[in-house]
């Protein structure tokens, strides 16, 4: 009995310990299946050398100094603003970011979108808020308190924030797709310089992470956090299984290691429940041009019945348009559409016009350009490896009347909102003469000056390096028949 009552008040202290440690952190993500089902995804189809990458990819040089949300519910901001918006600035611009010079804030995102202080957010509404009003620096908002959820900004702040603003945003995947899906998505995303943006479940065992974090086996939570590197290599604690994901989370320095930990695949595709990356939009003054760099190549290919392989054709540049040299295809002849060589982050349109005048969109596969396809895919090529392959590696394109067709490839420094795209894709196809000249005078206020598109004459391949209010650089084939 001596000992009782010490041993008694010692285990009630350690209780109480974990306890405060746990909950002088916050968590604050409200997962919504339903917005998150609605978010494009990253395009399936990038060919095989979208998939080759290095065994590990880190982007922590880029990273902040793990900031910390306190007990506010503020880890959306954090994630989407203070980690992910402030890594890709650093990235684009080759510096390392500090609290007082580049990093972005979390604060002007939560304080105006939280119901209340102890609320938490939707990633969808921080995303959609982040491509509409944009962000200030951490050193301008967050600086002076980092847990006031009541201060609201200016109107000259308001003003400053739309410099700062992201230009698209994409989920990496389904959640009803297969574990090999997940890890293989969030490590080419993380490969080409994207952070990764994830809501988890997490329970007690959060606040316990050291260098290695092990979910609990029920969680509790829903708390939004950044994955910034992988490693295939890294063994987890009990050693059996190798690869990991690194994650910045927003529970201050002194949570995991100065603020990061691993995690291994496997738990990480059992606890992560939505993962987005977005592409920050270029800032530029309103009086001045952006500047544009695209490059892009395009092959068109048959397929030959003497060798059962798809064959390139040679083209011949017209002015402001390719021609294939051969001229007379047959009705039902068979192609595949190849691009590559695209800048990272450019935009990519593929749509085709047919001697009926019907209008046919074959990239992105995403229903709201054209009705044939269930997904929502996005435009967006990650990374330079990626290669386009229309309609797919197994199948092909028909010809299926007599008369001309004419392929339009854009490649573009921006996406088109879906709406206007499909308007104008519909007004070339109703258009009555040449459908090369009206596409010039449909697409006209979109598209970068001729003089200012490098064309080869004997391959279809482009290069832009300008300053521009145009976004747009088109390939344009007609493709004849017998």
């Amino acid at each position: 009995m001596k000992n009782f009552k010490p041993l008694l008040l010692f285990c009630f202290l350690n209780l109480c310990f974990c306890i405060s440690i746990y909950a002088q952190h916050g968590t604050g993500l409200i997962l919504n299946p339903d917005a998150y089902a609605e978010v494009p995804t990253q395009a399936s189809k990038l060919g095989r050398g979208f998939n080759s990458i290095a065994t590990q990819h880190s982007l922590k040089k880029y990273c902040p100094i793990p900031g910390s949300q306190g007990k506010l519910g503020s880890c959306v901001g954090y994630a989407t603003g203070y980690g992910a918006m402030t890594i890709s600035h650093a990235i684009k611009n080759d510096i390392s970011p500090s609290v007082e010079d580049k990093t972005f804030s979390a604060l002007y995102i939560y304080n105006q979108l939280r119901e209340s202080c102890n609320h938490g957010l939707e990633f969808t509404n921080a995303l959609d808020f982040l491509q509409e009003k944009g962000n200030l620096f951490y050193r301008d908002f967050d600086m002076e308190n980092n847990t006031n959820c009541n201060r609201m900004p200016t109107n000259t702040e308001l003003k400053f924030a739309e410099k700062y603003s992201i230009e698209t945003y994409l989920k990496l995947f389904e959640n009803t797709a297969s574990s090999q899906t997940k890890i293989g998505q969030v490590r080419n995303i993380l490969a080409s310089n994207y952070p990764i943006i994830v809501g988890m479940l997490v329970g007690d065992k959060l606040s316990k992470a050291s260098s290695w974090w092990t979910p609990s086996e029920i969680p509790r939570e829903k708390h939004a956090m950044l994955v910034v590197g992988y490693d295939d290599t890294k063994m987890n604690l009990d050693g059996s299984s190798h690869g990991a994901f690194e994650i910045m989370n927003s529970h201050g320095v002194d949570w995991g290691e100065k603020g990061f930990s691993w995690i291994s695949y496997k738990e990480f595709v059992e606890t992560v429940k939505e993962a987005f990356y977005f592409k920050i939009k270029e800032v530029v003054d309103e009086d001045e041009y952006r500047p544009v760099k695209l490059t892009g190549d395009f092959e068109f290919k048959s397929f030959a019945m003497d060798s059962l392989l798809y064959e390139t054709q040679l083209p011949e540049w017209q002015g402001n348009y390719y021609e294939l040299k051969k001229r007379d295809w047959p009705v039902y002849s068979t192609f595949q559409l190849f691009t590559n060589n695209v800048q990272a982050g450019e935009y990519l349109y593929v749509f085709s016009i047919g001697p009926d005048d019907a209008g046919y969109v074959h990239w992105p596969e995403n229903r709201l350009l054209d009705s044939r396809f269930g997904a929502k895919e996005s435009p967006l090529i990650p990374n330079r490896r990626a290669e386009v392959i229309i309609p797919n590696e197994n199948e092909g394109l028909q010809k299926y009347m007599e008369g001309d067709d004419f392929l339009f490839v854009l490649y573009c420094d921006k996406p088109y909102e879906s709406t206007a795209l499909k308007n104008k894709i519909k007004k070339l196809s109703a258009y009555l003469g040449n459908k090369v000249d009206g596409f010039y005078s449909i697409f006209s206020e979109d598209l970068i000056p001729k003089e200012d598109i490098d064309y080869q004459a004997n391959s279809m391949s482009l290069s832009v390096d300008t300053l521009s209010n145009g976004f747009v650089a088109p390939i344009i084939l007609r493709v004849g028949s017998k």
